[in-house]
């Protein structure tokens, strides 16, 4: 069975794209074909290679070319929102297109699940009633990412 999935991808300073190939299909459609390492897409555990294109910003690209499509992705802001859709029949003929046009590349075989995350609190050295509390993520491409932050709870000991 297909589903859609949302992924939001953020574009930094320090990488020039969001870490992404995507290829057009016979039928067509552009499929997710490779992820890098260390990118905005490798971070988002919501885009997989084998995933089918169906939205950038709100914007239908199915049936576009693969030039407009990429076009649309270079003219984005820092920040694009992709409608995917996951179906394992396409997966499987995608990945057998990748197993006969680079039989050395490794394919993934199970879904990519987040890191786990934890979370913190500091207490105030003066009024240990005050609390402040983030989360911390480790990532493959930095060490630690603070995903939230708390305000102080009153209170709480």
């Amino acid at each position: 069975m297909a589903v859609t999935v949302t992924a939001v991808l953020f574009r930094s300073k320090e990488v020039t794209n969001y870490g992404f190939i995507l290829r057009q299909l016979d039928s067509g459609e552009h499929v997710v074909y490779k992820i890098a390492k260390n990118t905005p897409a490798d971070m988002c555990f919501e885009i997989e290679v084998g995933d089918l294109l169906l939205e950038i910003n709100s914007v239908d690209v199915r049936g576009l070319t693969m030039k407009d499509v990429l076009k649309r992705i270079r003219m984005a802001s820092d920040t694009i929102t992709m409608i995917l859709k996951k179906d394992d029949n396409i997966k499987q003929h995608v990945y057998s297109m990748i197993r006969e046009n680079s039989p050395d590349r490794e394919l993934p075989t199970q879904k990519r699940q987040p890191p786990e995350e934890v979370e913190v609190e500091l207490f105030n050295k003066d009024d240990k009633r005050e609390t402040w509390g983030f989360a911390v993520q480790w990532t493959s491409l930095l060490e630690h990412v603070v995903t939230s932050v708390s305000t102080p709870a009153r209170g709480k000991m």
